[in-house]
């Protein structure tokens, strides 16, 4: 049985929230302060339960000690993390998150990631709430993170570039691939902290099939009068025999005046953009005419985007949308080495047990036209040995 977390954001989500609910849940508050000693910064923090609307919440809260600067480089934290005497699986968690924050502020001001000037989310308050979320989720032993669509809200906010339209440049970067919910409440309903969290160490599903074993609230800063200001968390096992179901998005659309050779680039342009997969399918369309129905299957929040590329790259005046769901074991790719060189495999678990191993065609074909030799002998050595090989 694997332990889940999931992460209802619905009422806002921030690092504070995050590490205030896992201690609702019934995490160890002496854990959390512990985890405050190792990361050696001078804070202190404390917990205390309040009401947000009309549901009781942990209210967890980060008290610098000493005056500081809020402002750090991406490596200042990278050293301070890799310097601390956290846990080895804390400060790998933590550090990717930091990693992440630095890759969306790097490509969003056109520098290098190692010269990534931190400034909200380097303050101490930010840095703690990372490192305590990733080291109560050791503490529960928590396996697997998944979470709802991330909240936004409206208007504009402060911060150290000036006054910035909400979502923000560094909200729109982590959620890529995320879905975002447009709540039509004023001001920042989610933190860039909280959704590094979220989206870094977890991935977007809806509830599960699971048996919940304890849940929690986290408190935010606010008390408004429109919605209750907290994050849900629900952590449980995993139910025998449960799919994993997440929400995907279909598009289809027919066409029989578009020239066939297009076909094979419109659908290799919608994968390479974002699409889980896309396909055509010959059709005998109205006055006996043969046609093509293109289907294309993404994430919500690629819907936009890939219909548009439909229109533009196709002859259709029409896209049809559905939202589904669909059911998936565990997915994870290993690498075998063969005598040609490394190979890709992609692995479908369910319960823990290996039900599938493909090699990825691509990494076959390379392999085969380097060495002269015939595809099928690359596939079927990198079949064979991923059976005995280890992630």
């Amino acid at each position: 049985m694997s332990t889940l977390l999931w992460i209802d954001p619905s009422g806002g989500v921030a690092g504070d929230m995050l590490c205030g609910a896992l201690l609702d849940a019934g995490a160890s508050l002496q854990r959390a302060k512990k985890a405050v000693e190792d990361l050696q910064l001078p804070a202190e923090i404390s917990c205390e339960r309040v009401h947000r609307g009309s549901f009781a919440a942990s209210y967890f809260q980060v008290h610098c000690t000493k005056p500081q600067d809020n402002h750090r480089h991406y490596s200042d934290i990278k050293a301070l993390l890799q310097n601390s005497k956290l846990s080895p699986s804390t400060q790998s968690k933590a550090l990717a998150v930091f990693k992440r924050l630095a890759l969306v502020e790097s490509q969003a001001h056109g520098i290098e990631l190692e010269a990534v000037h931190f400034h909200e989310v380097g303050a101490i308050d930010s840095i703690v709430d990372v490192v305590v979320f990733c080291d109560l989720l050791e503490e529960l032993g928590v396996d697997r993170i998944l979470g709802g669509p991330i909240p936004v809200g409206t208007g504009t906010i402060q911060v150290a570039h000036g006054e910035l339209t909400l979502p923000t440049p560094a909200l729109l970067g982590l959620t890529k691939n995320w879905t975002l919910r447009a709540t039509g409440r004023s001001g920042e309903q989610s933190t860039p902290t909280g959704v590094a969290l979220l989206t870094t160490l977890g991935e977007e599903a809806s509830l599960p099939e699971l048996k919940p074993q304890a849940y929690g609230h986290g408190a935010g800063t606010r008390n408004p009068s429109s919605h209750a200001n907290m994050t849900r968390v629900v952590l449980g096992e995993a139910a025998e025999q449960a799919h994993l179901l997440e929400t995907i998005c279909v598009l289809e659309c027919q066409v029989d005046d578009m020239l066939p050779e297009f076909i094979p680039e419109l659908i290799h342009l919608l994968m390479e953009k974002g699409a889980l997969d896309a396909y055509s399918t010959p059709i005998l369309m109205k006055k006996g005419r043969p046609g093509f129905a293109i289907t294309t299957i993404c994430r919500p929040s690629e819907q936009s985007s890939l219909t548009d590329l439909l229109f533009e790259h196709s002859s259709t005046l029409g896209v049809r949308v559905q939202l589904q769901e669909r059911a998936t074991v565990e997915r994870h790719s290993i690498t075998v080495e063969t005598p040609w060189g490394p190979c890709r495999v992609k692995i479908g678990e369910k319960d823990g047990n290996r039900i599938n191993a493909a090699p990825e065609f691509e990494d076959c074909k390379r392999l085969a036209n380097q060495a002269g030799i015939a595809i099928k002998r690359v596939y079927a050595w990198a079949l064979a040995n991923s059976l005995e090989s280890e992630e």
